[in-house]
């Protein structure tokens, strides 16, 4: 597995992986009343799109590596991404899993990986074919969610106005904005102080 490993690191797949990780997370420097959050004393900006895609990439490689590897894939061990990046990525994103239901975290997710904005159907049609993927199991725990939640936006798509139930949602919460025939992610960024 180690030469995999090696290999994967220098490929231009893990590369951009690795590209998207550093912008998802980046240290900033302290600030004298900084607060105090437990990420090994570094402060970090997270950049909310990118935390996204980030994991939606490193979730699409995983699933991948198990496939073929038969090994798990970790970002921290394969492309040498910092600990703490991904343990403030990951804290952000259980914060999402838990507050929205599961079809509006995943149509957000999906909406994150069209940052230069996407139709309302072919959204629908992305989210649709992401959760009746024989994998979503599989994935669902790289993004964070139990296979309960996931499997609970199996149910919702069966609903035949979901994606304007759950674009109406993430637009009043701010989340989602739509400018013409278009939906954007709408930019957020989160700052996560450690102690000095």
């Amino acid at each position: 597995m180690p030469g995999e490993q090696v290999e994967f690191s220098k490929s231009s797949e893990g590369a951009r992986i690795r590209e998207i990780w550093k912008e998802a997370a980046q240290k900033i420097p302290a600030s004298p009343s900084a607060a105090k959050a437990p990420f090994l004393g570094i402060n970090l900006r997270i950049n909310l799109i990118k935390a996204l895609q980030a994991t939606w990439e490193t979730g699409s490689v995983a699933v991948k590596v198990l496939a073929a590897a038969h090994t798990t894939f970790d970002p921290v061990t394969w492309l040498g991404i910092g600990v703490e990046a991904v343990a403030a990525v990951k804290t952000v994103v259980a914060a999402l899993v838990q507050q929205l239901s599961a079809i509006n975290y995943i149509t957000y997710v999906m909406l994150a990986q069209s940052p230069n904005g996407v139709t309302e159907a072919t959204l629908k049609q992305n989210v649709e074919k992401f959760v009746r993927d024989p994998k979503l199991f599989q994935f669902a725990w790289h993004l964070g969610m139990t296979e309960a939640k996931a499997a609970q936006a199996l149910q919702v798509i069966e609903q035949p106005n979901w994606i304007t139930t759950t674009m109406e949602k993430l637009s009043s919460d701010n989340m989602a904005e739509r400018r013409g025939e278009l939906w954007f992610f709408q930019e957020r960024n989160f700052t996560l102080r450690g102690e000095e």
